[in-house]
């Protein structure tokens, strides 16, 4: 897998699926390292023990907006980020339904997670009531 620059910073894959979704990752420990230094403090603290110990691990930034999902196999690190992910309790529905999914993460999953816990869709991520899906018509 070919190593491209990502906030300076060299990593084996960066995919930005939409203006929601997020797919990154790290092939060595020393990519991962660095992207775990990148992270904000509430996002990084803790990280590096909890992934040792569990192989995965959430996190809830929210004055980014921004939830995480780390999951370490091997000494290669995927991270999902979701953007607009605006309260505690979006980002816990959110947390919670990839902690029950029964297969490996997707785009299409990624997406359909970020519908389900926010009640909007990755193509209109405004304001949209919680539990609904939004009109795509």
């Amino acid at each position: 897998m070919p190593t491209r620059k990502t906030n300076g910073i060299h990593i084996a894959l960066d995919n930005a699926f939409n203006p929601i979704v997020r797919y990154q990752v790290a092939a060595s420990r020393s990519e991962a390292d660095e992207v775990i230094a990148l992270l904000p403090l509430v996002v990084s603290d803790g990280l590096v023990a909890e992934l040792d110990v569990c192989n995965e691990a959430h996190r809830y930034d929210l004055e980014a907006k921004r939830a995480y999902c780390f999951r370490l196999e091997g000494d290669r690190l995927h991270i999902w980020i979701w953007n607009e992910v605006e309260t505690y309790v979006e980002a816990g529905d959110l947390l919670s339904l990839i902690v029950s999914l029964e297969k490996d993460l997707s785009a299409e999953l990624a997406n359909e997670v970020y519908a389900r816990a926010t009640g909007r869709s990755v193509n209109q991520p405004g304001k949209g009531p919680r539990g609904e899906l939004p009109d795509e018509s």
